[in-house]
């Protein structure tokens, strides 16, 4: 739309390249130019199966807050208000985090790391996560990850890292 991107730092164009990847519709004006990270969510979510009441709930770390309403939207349209809950800077994260570990109709979790990275115990509820944006720093990652794979837990975690080919996410995930 002839708008302008603010990448005159390297951390603010380290962050635009990285919003790219999963919000392109976001840069590229068109609401209908779909992101690929959507089907990587879509065969998430069909492997681990997380609707069904007899397997883990699921977490997709967002970093983001436009990633974290865009994936957020997605998914509740999918599967309905209950099942998809959030916690990222502009909810009430700890509405979210009290549904996705006491509600057995909350079956999916979009979190953002620095929003409930710490407190958050998932292990008697969860074992899947999926990462489709990288923190910019390790130690939100790790917390991330910690919040799944943590004493108690009985069923051994799964961490998945959706990454772009030759995209800034490479670079940040190593």
């Amino acid at each position: 739309d002839g708008g302008k991107i603010d990448a005159t730092t390297a951390q603010r164009l380290h962050h635009a390249l990285q919003q790219i990847v999963v919000n392109f519709s976001k840069f590229s004006g068109n609401p209908n130019d779909r992101s690929k990270s959507y089907d990587i969510i879509d065969s998430v979510v069909d492997e681990v199966d997380p609707m069904n009441k007899d397997k883990s709930k699921l977490v997709i770390w967002t970093y983001y807050v436009s990633t974290s309403e865009s994936v957020t939207a997605y998914l509740k349209a999918k599967f309905g208000d209950k099942a998809v809950v959030a916690a990222y800077g502009k909810v009430n994260s700890q509405r979210a985090i009290d549904a996705i570990m006491n509600d057995p109709e909350a079956r999916i979790l979009v979190a953002q790391p620095s929003s409930c990275g710490v407190g958050l115990n998932l292990q008697h509820v969860c074992s899947e996560n999926l990462f489709i944006e990288m923190a910019t720093t390790p130690m939100q990652i790790r917390q991330a990850i910690g919040r799944t794979d943590r004493a108690g837990q009985k069923v051994r975690p799964t961490m998945r890292f959706a990454q772009a080919a030759r995209t800034i996410q490479i670079k940040l995930f190593n």
